[in-house]
């Protein structure tokens, strides 16, 4: 009723002559600003006003944006403040501080309200006397009209497109991921702040999960972040408006990526997957004995089985005590948070070193990963590196790469063969793997399991009673030989028999084993 009775003013400075109600209007950044002053109150030492304050900003309703509008009144946001008791001095200046506060909850529309919106809170003040605080949402004026606003929101993200993890990384059944920002502006149109967001993981592959450091909440038409970096996607499929200062969304420099648990250091048994077996081909006077924490291969001077006071040395090796939380992650730049979803690429080398990689039990690497999002969506998610079976040299092994497939959540791995490996725990030096020999890698929701088939030939070379790798040593240093065994279906496993021989499998020696000059008699382990 006082815009449509048009008693405007450009400054209240003073109370005199004055048939309330009037207005003082503004428009900043294309929102208009009507202050309406009205209720007079006189009292001997002040005069008090009742004040309301109404901006109509550019953004939709959310009933208008989700096509649900019903065509009352504007179409596009409107903010009310109020207060009924600003007080005055009788020569019209405010006394005190002229904050004015948000009456009620307000939502915010966005391009796609139901997945990305923001809550603007109502105002209130806590404490009394010196002691009191404004908090929630306001606006500060003075005799010339609107002097700034306090911002008091919360930006509130769809289940469908993140969704709250806990401190191990897992995606929690309910909830949905809600940020809080607080700021002053002078401008409704310039809102550029840091938001506090808790860790998320994308809705469409949560066995990723994303630690914040600093993030900032973009609103503003004028400016990005300085450091903001747009995906290519976002240039190549056409997400961007024209003017990139006008991307309006949540932007994070730094953050921790969590990866898929089924990427694991060694320590770590949450899966159940048991800890690497250990074993040693032993050469005596007695025989040759083969023997391991979960499988045995012997063959006795005359072909029979291990003596029953045979007790096998100690274990060489250490096992690591689990540890509690054993999710890889590793550092990340540029995620993005908008209209259209959640997008980044993330490249990392040297993730995880041979020396420190568990494939439930055996070594392994990653060195090189790449995961891209874009709206929401996994594009594409690859590592590679190489994986060692138990029984070869540390410093051996097959190549791979892997990617996942995001629909089913699963691994495909290519191995690369290998042509020659040596297998120091047993003797083996210069082994040739033939073709039709692989690995093969089965994932479970918390390891990956692999298998080795393996066929070929290897030398045996070794010191009497030794137990460490001889293959590097000098030919003539070496106390027992044999030119040439044959493997066929050896297989390597983590899971059952570590160390077997599949149905149709052998071993076979092409020549006699000679310990110091003398022949060995050994029978076909077939």
């Amino acid at each position: 009723d006082a815009i449509a009775a048009g008693n405007f003013l450009r400054r209240l400075d003073s109370l005199a002559w004055i048939d309330f109600p009037v207005i003082l209007a503004d428009t900043i950044s294309n929102v208009p600003i009507a202050i309406v002053f009205d209720n007079l109150r006189l009292y001997p030492d002040y005069a008090q006003l009742e004040v309301i304050v109404g901006m109509e900003l550019p953004q939709r309703k959310v009933s208008a944006t989700t096509g649900q509008y019903t065509g009352a009144g504007s179409e596009y946001v409107e903010l009310y403040f109020g207060t009924p008791n600003l007080k005055f001095s009788h020569d019209g200046g405010i006394i005190g501080d002229a904050i004015i506060g948000l009456y009620s909850n307000t939502p915010i529309g966005s391009s796609d309200p139901s997945k990305f919106s923001m809550i603007l809170r109502p105002y209130y003040e806590t404490g009394t006397g010196s002691n009191t605080q404004a908090l929630g949402t306001f606006v500060r004026i003075d005799c010339d009209g609107f002097v700034e606003m306090g911002v008091d929101a919360d930006v509130l993200f769809s289940r469908d497109w993140i969704v709250p993890v806990n401190a191990n990384a897992d995606p929690l059944p309910t909830g949905r991921v809600t940020g809080s920002i607080q700021t002053i502006v002078n401008d409704w149109q310039n809102i550029l702040v840091e938001i506090d967001l808790p860790n998320f993981a994308p809705a469409s592959y949560t066995d990723v999960a994303f630690n914040l450091s600093t993030a900032v909440f973009d609103f503003s038409d004028f400016r990005n972040s300085p450091n903001v970096v747009f995906p290519p996607a976002y240039t190549q499929q056409g997400l961007l408006p024209p003017n990139p200062t006008m991307w309006r969304g949540v932007f994070i420099k730094n953050l921790e990526v969590t990866l898929p648990r089924q990427i694991k250091k060694k320590g770590c048994n949450t899966g159940g997957s048991a800890p690497p077996s250990n074993g040693m081909l032993i050469l005596d006077e007695t025989g040759m004995y083969a023997y391991g924490d979960a499988f045995e291969l012997h063959q006795g001077a005359k072909g029979g089985p291990l003596p029953e006071e045979f007790i096998p040395p100690e274990e060489d090796v250490p096992i690591a005590a689990a540890v509690s939380n054993c999710r890889t992650a590793i550092g990340g730049e540029n995620l993005l948070i908008d209209g259209h979803g959640v997008s980044g690429k993330f490249y990392a080398e040297n993730i995880i070193s041979s020396n420190d990689g568990s494939m439930d039990g055996w070594r392994y690497s990653i060195e090189d990963l790449e995961l891209e999002l874009v709206a929401s969506d996994v594009t594409g998610f690859g590592f590679g590196g190489e994986v060692g079976i138990p029984i070869a040299k540390k410093t051996q092994g097959f190549g791979y790469s892997a990617f996942v497939n995001i629909p089913d959540r699963s691994f495909n791995f290519n191995v690369t063969p290998v042509d020659t490996l040596t297998f120091p725990v047993f003797k083996m030096a210069d082994v040739n793997i033939y073709p039709g020999s692989y690995l093969d890698i089965t994932v479970t929701p918390d390891s990956f399991e692999p298998v080795a088939v393996l066929n070929g030939f290897a030398a045996i070379r070794g010191k009497l009673g030794s137990k460490e790798d001889d293959s590097d040593k000098p030919q003539d240093s070496l106390s027992v030989k044999a030119p040439k065994i044959n493997f066929h279906k050896l297989r390597l496993a983590t899971k059952g028999s570590k160390i077997s021989l599949m149905t149709g499998g052998y071993l076979s020696f092409e020549s006699e084993i000679k310990e110091m000059g003398y022949n060995l008699p050994i029978a076909d382990p077939k």
